[in-house]
């Protein structure tokens, strides 16, 4: 996976913002993208400490911010 640390939560999310878009509701799908950016950012942040604990100091080198 090209992001690895999204989880299935914050697909969820992503989901219903398709939905919304499709439906042409700008309030619910502008809601929804704070919502999955939030999301991803603490799953972001919950990936990099289970590495972190896990030892995998390979996998964190190739990682960008």
């Amino acid at each position: 996976p090209k992001k690895p640390w999204i989880s299935k939560d914050t697909l969820a999310l992503i989901n219903q913002r398709q939905k919304a878009r499709e439906t042409d509701n700008k309030p619910l799908e502008d809601q929804l993208q704070k919502e999955i950016a939030k999301a991803a950012r603490k799953d972001k942040i919950l990936y990099l400490n289970s590495l972190l604990q896990e030892d995998h100091w390979n996998v964190l080198r190739g990682l960008k911010r």
